[in-house]
Parts: structure tokens; sequence; C-alpha cells
């Protein structure tokens, strides 16, 4: 609240006391960048920082796929059809999460996992044919 002070603001009943301006979130306190809408922000783990990387390069390798998502029904309606297509959606979704709740739910940045585990399950096993 610099600005204010060179002006020769002073408390008044417009304006916080120090106790309240404390309280008040970086938006009312004068912060061009407003807060988040999910709490306090706090500093990215390295590991945070590595795995979103990591899952965002994945995505752009996953568009080809999800724009070639249809051709997996040329061979009719099956299963593995269905698999496959659930798989490429849901991974974009869950990087989406994961980048969502980084700072205030770190453990969910593993999530984008999943989808990855259950294909190279379903690539060992043969698994829907």
């Amino acid at each position: 609240m610099a600005l204010f002070d060179s002006l020769g603001a002073g408390t008044g009943p417009g304006r916080p006391s120090g106790r309240e301006e404390a309280r008040l979130s970086p938006t009312a306190r004068g912060s061009v960048v407003p807060a988040s809408p999910l709490g306090d922000e706090q500093p990215l783990d390295g590991t945070v920082k590595s795995l979103l990387t990591l899952w965002c390069v994945l995505l752009f390798l996953d568009v080809p796929v999800l724009l070639m998502g249809g051709m997996a029904f040329e061979g009719g309606i099956t299963a593995g059809a269905i698999y496959s297509l659930t798989l490429a959606w849901l991974y974009p979704i869950l990087v989406g999460v994961a980048y969502a709740y980084r700072r205030n739910k770190p453990a969910l940045v593993w999530i984008p996992v999943t989808p990855i585990v259950l294909m190279l399950l379903s690539m060992a096993t043969n698994w829907p044919k």
C-alpha cells in the first residue's frame, strides 16, 4: 500500500487498518494477480513440476490418438475399441485435474498415470479382445 501512503491517505472509514489489511486477499491489498480460487498458493515441489511437464509432453503425443479415435470402431463396436477410446479421452481430463489441484493437493499429480498403467496392462494381458 505504498501508493496510498505516498499520497498521504490515512486510515479512515474506507481504508482498513493494518491488522485488517493483513487478512485481506492479495487483490484487496492491491496486487495485480488475483488470488487462486482454490486457496492460498504454495510453492511447487520439484517432483510436481517435473511430473506436470512429463504429463503435458505426453498430452501432445496423445493428440493424434484422440483425433484418430473413431478409427478404433472400424471393426465394429467392441470392448477393445471402447476401452481404448475411453483411455484416450480420460488422459487429458486427468492431466487437467492434476494441473488444477497442483498446489492444494500435490499428490493428485500422480493421477494421470492411471490410464498409462491401464494401457500397459491391457497390452501385456491382451485384454479386452
